[in-house]
């Protein structure tokens, strides 16, 4: 488990009580998800060097490039980065001997082999992707936290906006950048056609949070999709598991665990 995004600790087994609080010459900052592979290895995504865990939206408007991939041996107590200079690593799923990594602020799935070779899984993504975990069956489930708008998207884009300044400025929960939840406070900015009508938000609107998951094959081919829309509350959600024939889904924005019976869901595709 990830103590705090700085430590990594093992519970439990051969190798109870073995931790890491670095790879290489770098400490853990924001380590944010763990997947066991099948040579006995975990893949540590540490999704950035500068930031927290709970700063990801300063990452974000920093234009952050420092994740890393680090593969920890918890035999011989070895770390070492298989891969760097990610823009966000957020998630890692063993798929034969490359592993599955999400890069949040690239939005897309990479893979990264052995010899740290990386190639696109899944590009261009309408969302950014957060942890990724294998599905019964073959495949996979990623989750996505927040979905892209065109007015973060602006403010990514245009260097003469100065989002130091906004950071500087404003606080963080009413900054122009995707939100786990939203919907609670009349200082949010505008984004598109997110607006009350009768006091009512449009479910058409471009949101501010949203919730997302995505089935993907085994070569990483999304199959469908599951949403909680703006107008929904079960926003931010960052991790899913299979379990005894349900789906769980952390759904961080509301602070809840949601379980879907896959029998439902795979009698709605059906349909």
């Amino acid at each position: 488990m990830a103590l705090g995004g700085q430590e990594i600790v093992i519970e439990g087994g051969a190798a109870h009580g073995r931790r890491w609080t670095h790879a290489g010459s770098t400490t853990f900052h924001a380590a944010n998800a763990i997947a066991y592979r099948p040579d006995g290895t975990l893949a540590v995504t540490d999704g950035s060097v500068r930031h927290d865990c709970a700063d990801w939206a300063h990452d974000l408007m920093d234009r952050g490039a420092t994740g890393r991939l680090v593969l920890l041996d918890p035999r011989t107590g070895d770390a070492r980065e298989a891969a760097r200079g990610l823009e966000y690593a957020f998630g890692a799923c063993a798929s034969g001997a490359e592993t599955f990594v999400s890069e949040s602020w690239r939005h897309r799935v990479i893979a990264i082999g052995p010899d740290g070779k990386r190639r696109t899984v899944l590009g261009r993504l309408p969302v950014y992707p957060s942890r990724l975990f294998a599905a019964a069956g073959g495949g996979f489930w990623l989750t996505a936290f927040a979905a892209r708008t065109q007015l973060v998207e602006f403010v990514l884009r245009e260097n003469a906006f100065q989002p130091s300044r906004m950071i500087k400025d404003i606080a963080p929960e009413h900054w122009i950048a995707p939100r786990l939840r939203s919907g609670e406070s009349y200082l949010e900015p505008m984004q598109g056609a997110h607006l009350r009508t009768m006091g009512v938000l449009k479910p058409w609107a471009p949101p501010r949070s949203y919730g997302l998951v995505i089935r993907l094959s085994p070569e990483g081919v999304p199959q469908y999709s599951l949403h909680s829309r703006v107008d929904g509350v079960n926003h931010g959600i960052v991790a899913a598991a299979e379990v005894a024939g349900a789906l769980y889904l952390l759904a961080k924005g509301p602070g809840r665990l949601l379980r879907l019976p896959l029998a439902d869901i795979d009698k709605d595709i059906a349909a």
